[in-house]
């Protein structure tokens, strides 16, 4: 799959494709009480409550146009993104451009020395793969490199264009201890124990 423009801007070029948004960008809402009003002020509010953020060092695989890298950094997180779509990263904000870079998350992350992370983010990042010999990479790499890590899996998206399985199918694979797996379809967080 091309993580290209079509991917990313569906509907605002005219296109609404199945393997891709109808068009990413910053959702605005109001969600209760303590909702900032935008979905990625208020995911990375979470985390950084969540996963007590302050003074670690954060890596965000897959981040697309970078959102949730510049609202952590807005709250003083050390924070970094990668993500293989050339056009994602290029419409990534100014102020956030040198946190970011165009990389394949298996190759980046075979170059680095054992825990050097102390947190790895993916939000729907780990659907879009479909090679599993890939993904146990992925994962071995993942956990040699990461004191901790937190990802948002997708249970029913098109299983034409994405890796179809439930939260518990996705545990089976070999994570390190204590890695927190989250559907995004119900929102329930299950850990590896």
């Amino acid at each position: 799959m091309v993580f290209d423009k079509e991917y990313f801007e569906g509907d605002l070029i005219g296109r609404t494709l199945p393997w891709g948004y109808s068009y990413y960008e910053r959702w605005y809402r109001y969600d209760g009480v303590s909702s900032k009003g935008e979905y990625w002020k208020d995911k990375a509010q979470y985390l950084y409550q969540r996963l007590e953020l302050l003074d670690k060092t954060v890596l965000d695989i897959g981040c697309a146009k970078g959102f949730l890298v510049s609202d952590l950094r807005d709250q003083n997180v050390n924070i970094w993104g990668i993500d293989i779509s050339e056009y994602a990263i290029s419409q990534v904000e100014i102020g956030v451009k040198k946190y970011i870079a165009c990389l394949d998350a298996l190759s980046y992350l075979e170059e680095i020395d054992k825990q050097r992370i102390d947190v790895i983010v993916s939000l729907r990042f780990l659907s879009c793969l479909q090679d599993k010999e890939y993904i146990k990479r992925l994962i071995y790499h993942m956990n040699r490199v990461s004191k901790q890590q937190y990802h948002v899996i997708d249970e029913t998206l098109s299983d034409k264009f994405y890796i179809q399985q439930s939260t518990e199918k996705w545990l089976q694979y070999d994570w390190k201890k204590g890695t927190i797996l989250v559907s995004h379809e119900t929102g329930k967080e299950t850990k590896k124990r």
